[in-house]
């Protein structure tokens, strides 16, 4: 899939560690929010016309987000 390069990944930091939602110390602190709020102003300035967003199935807490 990368090799299209039709993917991209963003991630957050903080004191040069990733803090994305991924990391349970840094949940709800506004950072998957800020992540989000990125990449739909860089898809809408991209002329990118959907995002998709992989939770895990088992994360309900994810997907409330």
């Amino acid at each position: 899939m990368s090799r299209a390069g039709n993917y991209k990944t963003f991630v957050a930091l903080l004191e040069n560690q990733v803090v994305g939602s991924v990391h349970k110390d840094f949940q709800r602190h506004r950072v998957g929010t800020e992540l989000l709020r990125y990449t739909e102003n860089y898809a809408k300035d991209s002329g990118i016309s959907s995002i998709i967003l992989c939770t895990g199935m088992k994360r309900t807490d994810a997907h409330a987000f």
